[in-house]
């Protein structure tokens, strides 16, 4: 029995339900998650403390660590892009020395880390912080391009008097703080404490504060010849399964990977490489890597070009991105197991593209969908779905209600949920836990999802998480 130990970096579905729901099914495999009242929940820090007791607890009979360093050192996400004056320098190295006393409990354990670049902003917690956000965002391309082109000062000088001073000196204090520890963590892999880990760089754009950050820690990598143990990519919340899926990876199946209709410079929303990049570092993280010979196993990207929108803030095109021509040529995989990636608009998917694709192909099977939030997350969690499908047992109704949440939530329900909310005067980007909410959108969701054979699913029940409506969670009644 492989025993897998989980730290994840808060307690959102995406690292804890996803995985445990993905992982349902499979036999001869333990997962042992830190419990939920430990992690981080939005503005609430996790116990850091409780956290470290828990790995030094139950480390001895894990043959896997998956751990978010965020979580061990600030206590979550979000807690990671500012400062936390309760603790010293000296509290974070403490923290960060767990990880050899794991090592020093069991000497086999392997560790798989993720640590996070900061992402070009910080984190909005009601609508009052929307200005903020997008001024820091565009502070921090600003500073990177001034450097190269002297012709934005004037615009770095007006964005940079609408920040707070104090907002921006602890935005600015929080990045060389996790700098510092993003570099601990090559050392830590140089030294053989971390057998993997990957700096994955959150939110972000071409250009931004990341760039030169990116650049010390790539030099770092290539100077102790660290290029198999250690990457950096695009992502965050994708990473507890995507390091899962290379624990589980048996690498004795192949698979075909299609992105024809995806236009090679392609940028999905908040990245700062193409998509194709991000696909191809995310199976470099899983030790994957594709065949052009015929499988069984399709991973495939749907059509992804032009100019992307985020689902968060504007709703669909009203005509579907898949034509009749692409869907001609994917008759090729009729009879085959697909996993399907959506990554033409930022959180969220089109239903309506993979309804009509279901339809033309009907003698395929659908094992994996992924289109959640950026084109990292959504390619990483579908590599796990696509390890699973090969070496052990899916679960089905998770197939099912990731579709319901990333392409009926996410891509449709989510506005009309906002609508209902700033009518009964809630704030969707704060904590409103509502009962009358989480009703409506119980309703909302079972009732569409009825609207496609192909989520023919039990009745679920639904509600907002961190009682804001960006994320949805759902559980079976």
């Amino acid at each position: 029995m492989k025993r897998i130990l989980i730290l994840p970096i808060d307690d959102r579905p995406c690292h804890t339900d996803f995985i445990l729901e993905a992982t349902r099914n499979i036999r001869d495999v333990q997962i042992d998650m830190v419990p939920k009242s430990y992690l981080g929940h939005f503005t609430h820090a996790g116990d850091t403390l409780a956290i470290r007791k828990y790995l030094l607890d139950h480390c001895a009979e894990a043959d896997t660590l998956v751990i978010s360093i965020d979580a061990l050192l600030f206590g979550g996400l979000v807690q990671s892009r500012t400062m936390d004056t309760t603790k010293t320098h000296e509290d974070y190295e403490a923290l960060l020395h767990t990880l050899r006393e794991v090592k020093h409990l069991n000497p086999n354990i392997k560790i798989l880390a993720y640590s996070v670049i900061v992402r070009l902003t910080t984190t909005v917690t009601d609508s009052s912080q929307l200005q903020i956000w997008e001024d820091l965002f565009e502070y921090s391309q600003l500073v990177h391009r001034v450097a190269h082109e002297p012709q934005f000062e004037d615009q770095l000088q007006i964005v940079t008097q609408r920040i707070p001073q104090a907002v921006l000196n602890d935005y600015l204090a929080a990045r060389q703080r996790n700098h510092h520890f993003n570099k601990a963590c090559v050392d830590l892999a140089n030294e053989g404490i971390l057998d993997y880990v990957s700096l994955v760089q959150e939110d972000t754009h071409e250009f931004g504060l990341h760039v030169r950050e990116q650049e010390v820690l790539h030099t770092m990598i290539e100077a102790y010849a660290l290029q198999d143990r250690v990457s950096i990519k695009n992502g965050t919340d994708e990473m507890v399964a995507l390091l899962i899926a290379r624990d589980l990876n048996q690498n004795t199946k192949d698979f075909n990977v299609d992105v024809t209709f995806v236009d090679p410079k392609y940028i999905a929303k908040f990245e700062d490489r193409t998509i194709i990049e991000n696909i191809a570092g995310a199976f470099k993280v899983a030790n994957m890597s594709a065949t052009e010979t015929e499988t069984p196993y399709v991973f495939l990207t749907l059509p992804a070009t032009g100019r992307t929108i985020d689902l968060a803030f504007e709703p669909k095109l009203a005509t579907p991105t898949l034509t009749t021509e692409q869907l001609d040529y994917y008759k090729r995989y009729n009879g085959k197991a697909l996993f399907v990636l959506d990554v033409q608009y930022g959180n969220g998917g089109d239903i309506r593209s993979l309804d009509r694709l279901l339809s033309t192909l009907d003698d395929a099977t659908l094992q994996g969908y992924s289109a959640w939030n950026t084109g990292s997350n959504s390619i990483g969690t579908l590599v796990l779905d696509l390890v699973i499908a090969m070496y052990y047992d899916t679960n089905p109704t998770y197939i099912k209600h990731r579709v319901i949440d990333d392409a009926l939530y996410q891509g449709d329900i989510r506005l009309l949920v906002n609508a209902k909310m700033r009518e009964m005067g809630f704030d969707v980007w704060a904590e409103n836990y509502s009962d009358t909410i989480n009703e409506y959108l119980t309703t909302l969701l079972n009732d569409t999802a009825q609207k496609y054979p192909f989520l023919d699913t039990p009745e679920f029940q639904a509600y907002l998480p961190w009682g804001r409506s960006f994320e949805v969670a759902m559980k079976e009644i």
